[in-house]
């Protein structure tokens, strides 16, 4: 998450996608049309809508847990819109300077130090806040507000013009 928590992945996956890996194999060894071929093919099957389940499950948890710990109405009132953001270089760009390393960064390195101004990060941190700032980009979001409290307008002396 972008505040730097990390939520760690759903190690019970790991069974299920060893089953259907092997599952996978043992279909694709059987004779095409074969009666015994239908059956590993519905197994394989029910191992993914298995595999979607506990998906789907997860990510319900983990959203009612961040419901609870940060409010129903705080996430409510954010209003929030889903933004398609381009994910290259995320993990490579730095958020704080926007620099680029020289050389391509392996992705076992987990956390690393940025060359230009010296933070250190965790990955996935780094490319979480990165994200963010393509979003906000991509939103037009201004920093400063368009009016302040000394403008004319913000203390309505001045009547705005319609344009019909």
């Amino acid at each position: 998450m972008s505040n730097g928590e990390i939520i760690d992945r759903p190690r019970f996956l790991d069974a299920s996608t060893e089953r259907i890996k092997r599952l996978q194999r043992s279909l694709s060894r059987k004779k095409k049309d074969s009666r015994n071929r239908e059956k590993a093919r519905i197994q394989l099957a029910k191992s993914w809508r298995k595999v979607r389940l506990q998906r789907d499950d997860y990510c319900q948890k983990i959203t009612t847990s961040l419901a609870k710990r940060f409010g129903k109405r705080q996430l409510a009132a954010c209003k929030a819109e889903v933004i398609i953001v381009d994910p290259s270089n995320t993990t490579q760009r730095w958020s704080c300077c926007g620099s680029m390393p020289e050389k391509k960064i392996d992705l076992k390195v987990r956390v690393y130090k940025c060359s230009s101004c010296g933070l250190v990060l965790n990955r996935d941190h780094n490319a979480a806040l990165e994200i963010l700032r393509k979003g906000l980009e991509r939103t037009h979001i201004e920093k400063l507000p368009l009016l302040d409290k000394t403008s004319k307008l913000f203390r309505g002396s001045m009547k705005p013009t319609s344009s019909l």
